[in-house]
């Protein structure tokens, strides 16, 4: 693996030479095609991802008609980590390739590794995953807030 890839991710580029060299011994470089799912919702995760270039789309209740994207995710961006620190080890939403992308993947044994290892990296995934929190939670608010009106102007419709 390719050190100088490593590092153009932003949540390595922090990281001391030695674990740059450790991460591109673990960290393996995949190339997916549009519209490939990565990320299946409420299925068990193995795999966490980074994503070097390209988009993702996350999507809650893929394929139904309640189905709601949550948020593009372009590169930088970390896949999968909800389902690696949940109770069940699950995934809370579903990921897919908007268009054709690179990725790295690591497993779960080597990013809990990694965390123990590198505090900061630590403290720099949970701050991402806060504010995902925070952006999931507007999201629906909004969401919320939109199917109150239709339900008011349903009801409206059946008093009239």
């Amino acid at each position: 693996m390719d050190q100088d890839i490593i590092r153009s991710v932003s949540i390595f580029s922090s990281l001391p030479d030695e674990e740059i060299e450790r991460l591109a011994k673990t960290l393996s470089l995949k190339g997916i095609s549009q519209g490939t799912l990565l990320v299946e919702e409420d299925t068990p995760g193995v795999r966490y991802y980074i994503l070097v270039n390209g988009e993702v789309e996350v999507v809650k209740a893929l394929g139904t008609p309640d189905e709601r994207l949550l948020g593009v995710r372009g590169p930088g961006s970390f896949i999968g980590e909800m389902s690696l620190f949940s109770e069940d080890g699950r995934h809370t939403a579903s990921v897919r390739a908007k268009v054709p992308l690179q990725l790295l993947e690591l497993n779960h044994a080597d990013l809990d590794s990694l965390l123990h290892r590198q505090p900061r990296f630590a403290y720099e995934m949970i701050r991402t995953i806060s504010r995902r929190l925070e952006e999931s939670e507007h999201l629906t608010i909004l969401d919320l807030r939109q199917k109150n009106v239709e339900l008011q102007q349903a009801y409206d419709d059946l008093k009239a």
